[in-house]
Parts: C-alpha cells; sequence; structure tokens
C-alpha cells in the first residue's frame, strides 16, 4: 500500500544523522556549559528537558534524542559535590547512550577522590570520583580537573611545606594512568585554586608543574597516545578572568595568574614584610616596570 504525504514528510522518518544535526542548529544560541547541581530535586529529563528550546519538546522520542545531541554538545561542569547527580542524570538514559554521548567535563572543584581502586568496588555501583565518570565516558575529548598545590608538594609544620612529591607518587595519588588509557581523550587542563597560598611560601608551582608537564607528556607519548595538556595556575578558586587587576603569563604548558595594582606591578607573589604588612616581590616588580616602559616606548 503506497504511504500517504504526511507519512512520507514525517520528520521520525529522517535519518538520526540528519536529525541531530537539526537539533544542533537549533542549540546554536544556547549556552555552552551546564552547571550540575549537588541535588537533584526533580527528574532529570526534565531538568535537561528545561534548557532546550521549545520546539524540541514535539515527543517523548524527539524529546530524548534532542537532550543526548545537547549533552555532546554542552560542557557539563560538576562541582565537588556534583558525582550523584551527574550519575543520575546519565544513568537515567538505556544503554550508556548518555555516558558515551558525553565529550567535555569540567570537575570545578578539586573532589575528595579522583581515583581509587575499583577491585573491591561492584562494577554497577555509582561513580564516586573523577576517573569513574572519565571510564564511563568513551567519547570523552576535553578533561578540565581542579587540583590543589599538595598534588606536587607535601604539606609541612605551620606555614612551610614540605617536600615535593616524586612522580610516581602524584601518580598513586592522582591516578593519571587511567587518563592515558583512554582512548579518545584530545586534551587535559588541570586548574590549581589555591596557587596564591604557595606563592606567600615561596614556592614556585609554576616549575614544578612544568616539571610535571614534561613528564605527563612523555609518559603520553611512551603510550602511544598525544594528549594535549595544559595547567593555569589561580590565585584563588573565587577569581574572576574578566577582573581588569588580572593579568596572566605562559611558559611552556603552564599559564599563571596574577593580580597587579593600577600601575602594572604584579601583587600576586606577596612576600612578608618586617611590620607584618605585605610587600610586593621587588624583583617581579621591576620586571614589570620594565615591560610597562617597553610598552610606552614602542606605542610612542
Amino acid at each position: 500500500m503506497a504511504k500517504t504525504s504526511d507519512e512520507r514528510s514525517s520528520f521520525m522518518h529522517v535519518p538520526l544523522e540528519l536529525r541531530n544535526e537539526i537539533y544542533g542548529y537549533l542549540m546554536v544560541d544556547l549556552p555552552p556549559a551546564l552547571q550540575v547541581p549537588p541535588h537533584l530535586n526533580e527528574s532529570a529529563l526534565h531538568f535537561l528537558s528545561r534548557r532546550l528550546p521549545h520546539c524540541l519538546l514535539l515527543n517523548h522520542q524527539v524529546l530524548e534524542e534532542a537532550t543526548i545531541a545537547y549533552l555532546g554538545r554542552t560542557l557539563l561542569i560538576i562541582s565537588g559535590t556534583g558525582f550523584a547527580s551527574l550519575d543520575v542524570l546519565l544513568s537515567r538514559f538505556p544503554n550508556d547512550i548518555a555516558y558515551n554521548s558525553v565529550h567535555r567535563l569540567d570537575f570545578a572543584y578539586p573532589p575528595d577522590r579522583y581515583a581509587q581502586s575499583c577491585e573491591s568496588k561492584p562494577p554497577l555501583a555509582p561513580a564516586n570520583c573523577v576517573y569513574d565518570f572519565v571510564s564511563r565516558c568513551p567519547g570523552l575529548r576535553h578533561l578540565t580537573m581542579a587540583v590543589l598545590g599538595n598534588m606536587l608538594v607535601t604539606a609541612g609544620m605551620g606555614n612551610q611545606v614540605g617536600r615535593v612529591r616524586t612522580m610516581k607518587e602524584v601518580e598513586e595519588r592522582m591516578g593519571f594512568t587511567r587518563v592515558f588509557e583512554h582512548k579518545s581523550l584530545q586534551t587535559l587542563q588541570l586548574v590549581c585554586n589555591d596557587g596564591v597560598e604557595y606563592a606567600r611560601k615561596e614556592v614556585d608551582l609554576s616549575s614544578l608543574f612544568q616539571s610535571f608537564a614534561k613528564w605527563f607528556v612523555e609518559e603520553s607519548s611512551k603510550r602511544g597516545r598525544k594528549i594535549s595538556f595544559h595547567v593555569k595556575i589561580c590565585p584563588s578558586n573565587k577569581y574572576n578572568h574578566r577582573n581588569p587587576e588580572l593579568g596572566w603569563y605562559t611558559a611552556g604548558h603552564v599559564t599563571s595568574y596574577y593580580y597587579q595594582d593600577f600601575f602594572g606591578i604584579e601583587s600576586f607573589r606577596l612576600r612578608p614584610s618586617g611590620t607584618g604588612r605585605q610587600a610586593y616581590s621587588a624583583d617581579f616588580a621591576g620586571e614589570h616596570i620594565a615591560e610597562i616602559k617597553g610598552r610606552c616606548t614602542t606605542s610612542s
């Protein structure tokens, strides 16, 4: 029996690949990132559907397909307590299709655990550490993780720092082997959010992270992987990159952010003075004054 014109023109008869392209065109004006809340007070599908254009709420199948397309194009930002919510969102869909669609993850706050031994963990238990999600998202391409300076330096007495960790200790603590084992990951970015604390203790985190970056690139190459690696060292987890007093400089794989005063003199690297106040580091201040003079001479 011949099909009617309505049947032939039905949207659901269009191949899924073309439907996904249409979903993408309809989402071009959506925010590029989604903050996953620590707790969900509604169903996963309802939470995600509220982010979609109304024209994609036609029926249940279109809604699910559009939601999967949305997850694939959106950066998912997870706080340290958002593991459970993310697991609820992604496990809502059958056959791990939501996990497979995730391309970008950002763990915005240092979690309690980055990795753990899976030997004592049931295979279907909820994901509760960073690399649980990494291993469950085979299509993941870009991963951003918040870390602390103690990733590379042990704690000392009082305001003092301890010793620099060996690369073996860092690997055992962070579990980067799972990153090397991931077949789709293209970029890894670490964001150190307590840089100012180590700057006050005169610890050069930039050099330490440069050494770690060298180790990471070499280990990645040994395993036949080519993962782009970068580190950001920030004053705190509340820094605003739009702050006009915030400057930065990049050396190799590491970008260091710092606050500067009206004259462009760096005030991120602070040294205690004898009066208990904070004084500028003279060497870095001199570098910035020279840089300002150079810019003025060039512009004139």
